[in-house]
């Protein structure tokens, strides 16, 4: 006996709608498995391009002392570390504004390389800062420029140096 085809249409419909969604769910699981997992900030190749690069001109200007403050928590400023590593921010409004965290951008080395959106891959921003894990960056030293805006279009600005243990062992390949 042979099935109304309502009902095998239903099944279609079925398997339409649950399974992309079930694939979606497992990779979310996933995604959340592998939160402990190093993953590339910068490759090899990206700080050996940087370092070929002399520094830009330091400006001179004042920085506007209504912008958004940016607090490097971690590393600690001056201090060597090993290869993955966390890197945390704070960001605090000043006079009544409120930080806008989806205006974070993070530039790499004295080419300015973009790389705001490995960040937000894998980390979400809030008004107060961004806590990111794992963050694989080759040997030497390394300079992020941050920036992030408030709701008032005022931006705040700081640089980064991150130095990496040359015997860390954990240089960043292309993991991305």
């Amino acid at each position: 006996m042979t099935e109304p085809q309502s009902t095998s249409i239903n099944k279609l419909h079925f398997s339409w709608i649950v399974v992309p969604t079930a694939v979606a769910l497992a990779s979310s699981v996933a995604g959340l498995s592998l939160a402990g997992t190093p993953w590339t900030l910068i490759t090899s190749a990206e700080a050996a391009r940087s370092a070929t690069v002399p520094p830009p001109l330091a400006t001179r200007a004042l920085p506007d002392p209504l912008a958004p403050r940016i607090i490097v928590d971690l590393p600690s400023p001056g201090h060597t570390v090993r290869s993955p590593t966390a890197i945390r921010l704070r960001f605090e409004a000043v006079s009544g504004a409120r930080v806008l965290p989806a205006t974070l951008r993070v530039r790499y080395g004295a080419l300015g390389l973009d790389v705001t959106s490995r960040v937000l891959e894998r980390y979400r921003p809030t008004a107060g800062g961004i806590a990111v894990e794992n963050a694989a960056l080759p040997p030497g030293r390394h300079v992020f420029n941050v920036s992030i805006e408030d709701d008032r279009g005022r931006i705040g600005r700081q640089k980064m140096e991150i130095s990496v243990d040359e015997g860390a062992g954990g240089g960043a390949q292309d993991r991305r």
